[in-house]
């Protein structure tokens, strides 16, 4: 019993080296678990050379792998700490929605850097490796599927009782149709939508100050010379504390441009920010 788990066991140890040693043949996709209907963390490309990942068992006709860091990934604010520090056992997906794949979890002192903010979500940079399965064998062909046989023509009479009149729809009541779509009963119209989102790169800047009137925005984002852009509206991201770790620093924000009344200032409500 000793012998046969032992040579499981070099057998295991001799197909993971052959895998690293080989580098790929063709794209190969890294799932989430060992099952060819698991989310796929990325696509590796030919001549990739794969690193086995160690104290990870897996089933047959799998081999897990260590996809080496840096990682983009994204958590939901609700895991993000008043000190910016994300919860352990934080779900991490890679992109910024819960269908998009979750590529991993959280640990304590796990190596994250925050990047950016998407609306409900914080942008991330992780530092460590993550455990992903590509398959070790071919998967076997899927059974045949069955070809149903072909349905017999129908078969008419001649006889003057079989014809039947059928009616013929020639278009008379159908509704005409617009080139342009009538917008619903309390859509907004084409005049009354809102400004398209720009792009905005500088630098954070808050506008509080004791020795000057309270400006209509909190923050603001200024060129290289200092020189006020737009005033900036973060409503939208729902976690304000969370923008004090971006004063100072240069960030691309992106939003829709709105005119402040009374005034030649204009504000971006942020929908992402991302430091640059």
């Amino acid at each position: 019993m000793k012998f046969d788990l032992f040579r499981s066991a070099f057998v295991t140890s001799l197909l993971a080296g052959a895998l690293s040693a080989a580098p790929l043949s063709r794209p190969t996709p890294v799932h989430v678990g060992a099952s060819d209907d698991a989310a796929v963390i990325t696509i590796l490309k030919p001549g990739t050379e794969l690193t086995p990942a160690t104290m990870v068992t897996a089933p047959a006709g799998w081999t897990a792998v260590s996809l080496p860091g840096p990682h983009e990934a994204y958590v939901q604010n609700t895991y993000i700490q008043k000190d910016l520090a994300i919860k352990p056992d934080a779900p991490l997906y890679s992109a910024p929605e819960t269908t998009a794949t979750r590529m991993t979890t959280t640990v304590e002192n796990d190596p994250i850097e925050i990047t950016g903010l998407r609306g409900r979500w914080t942008q991330l940079r992780l530092n460590r490796p993550i455990t992903g399965f590509v398959r070790s064998t071919t998967p076997a062909p899927a059974p045949p599927v069955p070809v149903p046989a072909p349905t017999p023509a129908p078969t008419y009479s001649n006889s003057p009782s079989a014809v039947q009149n059928t009616p013929v729809n020639d278009g008379a009541y159908l509704a005409p149709r617009s080139a342009t779509p009538t917008p619903a009963p309390g859509s907004p119209s084409a005049g009354s939508m809102g400004a398209l989102p720009r792009l905005f790169e500088g630098k954070v800047v808050s506008t509080r100050s004791p020795f000057h009137p309270r400006r209509p925005y909190d923050y603001a984002i200024v060129n290289e010379g200092g020189t006020r852009m737009a005033y900036l509206d973060f409503s939208k991201l729902m976690q304000l504390s969370q923008i004090e770790g971006y004063i100072d620093r240069d960030v691309t924000a992106y939003g829709p441009v709105e005119a402040v009344p009374s005034s030649n200032d204009i504000v971006v409500r942020v929908e992402s920010l991302r430091l640059r």
